[in-house]
């Protein structure tokens, strides 16, 4: 599975559709290949409108989209697959779509990652590593303990959680696949994203 450094997570609320859909152009154009749709405050109908024309708009690059969604919505769109939370992942009796497409989830501890290997799913995010403001409180699990956790699992995983588009290099000193943001990513310029993307 050829995966990319960053996989970016959307930011729909934070800056409204006009501005998100600016930063988001400008991260494909520097080279973005991977993104989950993550706007679960959105209704199905609101939430697939949005999905079909952000992965009509990553599709132009090559760059594949994730909803992270009930996994049954995936086939109202053309996205490339679903991003499971962890209650999802930990409910699943099965792979929740075919092999063609992909399927990842939100991991927090050795339980999730076992499930998600169990599965079969294609890589995880495990979080959070570091503080971070979207989850303000949440006691990170710090990259010891996070490369300890990598060592369970066969599966790619990505660090998310107060991550930097620098931080890759570190990220995979630690076992990751590579780094997962919300923030950093849609407010980095055009020469950071052009060198680490």
């Amino acid at each position: 599975l050829n995966l990319p450094p960053v996989y970016a997570i959307s930011a729909v609320e934070k800056y409204g559709e006009n501005d998100f859909f600016g930063v988001l152009e400008t991260a494909l154009q520097n080279g973005l290949k991977l993104l989950q749709l993550r706007e679960h405050r959105l209704e199905k109908d609101a939430f697939l409108d949005l999905a079909n024309r952000v992965v009509e708009r990553c599709h132009q690059y090559d760059a594949k989209v994730l909803l992270n969604c009930e996994p049954q919505w995936i086939a109202e769109t053309a996205a490339d697959g679903v991003h499971l939370t962890q209650k999802r992942l930990m409910s699943a009796q099965r792979r929740p779509l075919a092999a063609e497409c992909l399927v990842a989830a939100s991991c927090h501890d050795e339980q999730s990652l076992l499930q998600a290997e169990k599965l079969g799913l294609d890589f995880v995010a495990l979080s959070p590593v570091q503080e971070t403001a979207s989850h303000p409180g949440v006691i990170p699990i710090g990259w010891q303990h996070f490369l300890q956790l990598c060592a369970t699992t066969a599966l790619p995983v990505y660090a998310l959680g107060g991550m930097e588009l620098s931080g890759v290099a570190q990220a995979r000193r630690y076992g990751a696949q590579g780094v997962s943001m919300v923030t950093a990513i849609w407010e980095a310029d055009v020469q950071t994203l052009a060198r680490h993307l």
